[in-house]
């Protein structure tokens, strides 16, 4: 996966350049250390594809002493099964090693982990660049393409995932049939949740805290067994850094408690966990959504950004909407969007705008809980710098059911979110043509895999039928 087809081009190289190491590695690693108990190994991972961690836990030791690290390039070219995929060149230059660079900006302790750091790594090509379909550069990518308007994002990110009684390995005995949750009932905003999820979320809580990702929230939501957890504001790459290590130490204490974090966007048929992206945009340190006093000039940023989105969004579907199951969750009357529409503070549209004065913000509510946290802001940032540049307007907003709008319906399938993906040109403006090439066909290798499987919902209709 060092092939030239995936490097950027030439002109993005000199602004996309990877951020190289500016102290030694054992300085960065003892300012995580405290007495009595030093840092003893380091986990080195690249983001791939399908929003998983994946890399090596090294010794402290050989970790230091290392000038170079590589991984097997079929990282970012594999589908959900860690399955090589013909479809993309790799096999005919027999998957060499990529190269990886750690991200100093990036370390911090792992959750839930005795003594262990943790630090992101940057995939590059055979030229020393970014590997332009590794997902930490295409967010990259996107986040200088709107600091060239001279703007910068400020995130928020919001998801959902559901706990079930038993580990992973019991539930994969099992066939995954019929698995019981947490609790049984809508315990939305209850402070009384059962003492065996009291004693997770305390727990959970603070692992992140200690490790340097405090939280802003977590609360019990509307499904059996499902959780919400909310972070602060803050800089959108360590957003997705700390939505991704959250994850991991979220499915890590459920284990210890005997039972197992799901972030399907639809664990059950009529349940969906969404993953929304709260984003206001800042002009230094002046917020430009503020709402305008005596000055419209937020109130046109604000339509324009919202114009953008409704726009690309509805092509980069395979971005936050990544797995066939994805797309069970865009149900009516759900709380997932099914129309790309916009109203204020109205959570049956897919962009909600919300807060008042300087806190007037965006909230996109499309993404599933499945979805690659820098792919799904890579795609928002997308959207948005194109409605700035053409200054693109949105439709009326929605005042009352966004699921009775007439607007555009989102795509039903994976297969038709391809479609659209491959066939949009504001997604090879936005990403380059490489890009979408790539995500198509680890998209079909998906809807493929799946589509030629026997199911539960298979032999319920048809077994004694046919």
């Amino acid at each position: 996966m060092t092939d030239p087809q995936f490097a950027l081009a030439a002109t993005e190289r000199a602004s996309a350049g990877p951020r190289r190491l500016a102290q030694p590695l054992k300085q960065l690693l003892d300012g995580l250390s405290t007495p009595g108990r030093p840092v003893e190994s380091v986990w080195l991972t690249v983001v791939d594809p399908h929003g998983r961690l994946k890399g090596k836990r090294y010794s402290r030791a050989h970790f230091e002493s290392t000038h170079a690290f590589d991984m097997c390039g079929y990282l970012m070219a594999s589908d959900g099964r860690n399955n090589p995929l013909p479809t993309v060149r790799g096999w005919d230059a027999g998957y060499p090693d990529m190269t990886v660079l750690p991200d100093a900006e990036s370390i911090a302790v792992m959750p839930a982990h005795r003594r262990v750091a943790h630090l992101f790594a940057q995939a590059l090509d055979a030229a020393g660049d970014p590997l332009a379909v590794d997902p930490h550069t295409i967010l990259d990518r996107q986040l200088r393409r709107l600091s060239q308007l001279g703007l910068h994002a400020k995130i928020g990110l919001e998801t959902e995932f559901v706990l079930f009684h038993g580990t992973r390995e019991d539930l994969h005995r099992s066939g995954y049939r019929s698995p019981r949750p947490a609790f049984a009932r809508n315990l939305d905003y209850s402070a009384d949740p059962p003492p065996a999820v009291h004693s997770y979320i305390g727990t959970l809580s603070r692992a992140l805290t200690a490790s340097g990702h405090p939280v802003e929230a977590i609360k019990c939501e509307g499904a059996p067994g499902q959780l919400e957890i909310t972070f602060p504001y803050g800089d959108p790459l360590n957003a997705c850094r700390q939505h991704l290590r959250m994850q991991m130490a979220a499915m890590r204490l459920a284990e210890r408690a005997r039972m197992t974090a799901s972030f399907m966007a639809a664990p059950d048929t009529g349940v969906g966990s969404g993953f929304h992206v709260h984003l206001s945009l800042w002009k230094s340190d002046d917020p430009v959504f503020a709402e305008p006093d005596g000055d419209e000039a937020g109130t046109d940023l604000l339509e324009q950004a919202i114009g953008g989105l409704l726009q690309v969004l509805p092509e980069m579907a395979p971005l936050y909407a990544p797995t066939v199951n994805s797309y069970r969750r865009y149900q009516d009357d759900s709380f997932a969007p099914t129309h790309f529409n916009w109203g204020n503070d109205n959570r049956t549209c897919a962009v909600r705008v919300i807060g008042e004065g300087a806190s007037r913000h965006l909230e996109i509510r499309l993404p599933g809980a499945d979805s690659n946290p820098f792919l799904t802001v890579a795609a928002v940032i997308a959207g948005i710098v194109h409605g700035l540049t053409h200054g693109t307007k949105p439709p009326q907003a929605v005042t009352g059911n966004g699921y009775a709008d007439p607007s555009p319906i989102v795509p039903g399938s994976l297969d038709d979110a391809l479609q659209r993906f491959e066939a949009g040109q504001a997604a090879h403006d936005a990403l380059g043509g490489d890009v979408v090439t790539h995500y198509t066909a680890l998209g079909r290798a998906t809807s493929s895999d799946h589509a030629r499987r026997v199911t539960d919902t298979d032999r319920e209709m048809w077994f004694s039928r046919a």
